[in-house]
């Protein structure tokens, strides 16, 4: 069916990532990566403008009033796979 039964501990989200705060952690990434010359600088850059804003607003959606992705291990599975899923607005690393 496509779907993996979720398993195992929920822990309840006790915050919400902002896209300032997403954008100075994957920031402070590139500049690290980049000092001990792991990465380029082109890492870390959105395709395009809002591509973050975008994805952390899919991990926090909605549907009647109930969270699609209630635990944090679910929103952390789907922020992972909305930034490199290869369509174009969904990709920012």
């Amino acid at each position: 069916s496509g779907t993996l039964a979720a398993t195992g501990p929920h822990r309840p989200v006790h915050f919400r990532i902002d896209e300032e705060a997403a954008g100075k952690a994957i920031d402070q990434l590139r500049k690290n990566l980049m000092q001990r010359r792991q990465a380029g600088d082109l890492l870390g850059r959105e395709k395009e403008r809002g591509a973050l804003k975008g994805i952390l607003g899919n991990i926090e959606q909605t549907f009647d009033g109930t969270e699609l992705y209630p635990s944090i291990e679910e929103k952390a599975a789907n922020l992972l796979y909305f930034v490199i899923n290869p369509r174009p607005a969904a990709s920012i690393l």
